[in-house]
């Protein structure tokens, strides 16, 4: 027998889902800042510069993010690779600097002192991927409930998908 109240408890999941989605997001944005932060105190310290204290800040974090066995040689390899991936006038533009005006602050001191940081924060770090894993999964499953996600431009392949997940879940049992 189909059961058009099935259609709307997949709505209200996917509504909790999504604020499901929102806590985790809020929960890394505090780890985020904690880190962030410390890193600017580390920066402060050692930078004149404040566009390339926001550039390392933005560059150390991703770095963080990615790798788990970090030492301060890594580090600071994985800082000079990243500067060199920037187009100079890309850098210019966004941070107002230049690659060299960076690359006379990438030290061994300097990554020592960013390592600290990382190993002072690493579970909280651990933590933010994480929660990173569990919010895409959750967004993949949310996005397979009606098969499109908030945002998506509702055209008429995306439209038929949601008429036809909306039935499917009528009929089902």
């Amino acid at each position: 027998m189909p059961n058009p109240e099935r259609i709307l408890e997949k709505l209200e999941e996917y509504y909790k889902l999504k604020e499901k989605i929102d806590e985790i997001t809020e929960a890394q944005t505090e780890i985020y800042r904690e880190v962030r932060y410390a890193l600017r105190d580390v920066l402060e310290d050692r930078v004149r510069e404040e566009n390339v204290v926001k550039f390392l800040i933005v560059e150390v974090w991703a770095i963080f993010c990615k790798y788990s066995d970090l030492n301060a040689e890594r580090l600071k390899e994985k800082l000079l690779s990243t500067l060199e991936e920037y187009e100079d006038e890309g850098l210019e533009f966004v941070y107002e600097i230049t690659k060299p005006t960076i690359r006379q602050y990438i030290t061994d001191d300097l990554c020592e002192a960013m390592l600290k940081v990382y190993e002072k924060y690493k579970p909280r770090i651990e933590e933010y991927r994480r929660l990173g894993r569990d919010k895409e999964k959750i967004i993949r499953y949310r996005r397979e409930i009606f098969g499109i996600e908030s945002g998506d431009i509702i055209s008429l392949d995306n439209l038929v998908r949601l008429v036809y997940k909306c039935v499917k879940y009528a009929l089902e049992e």
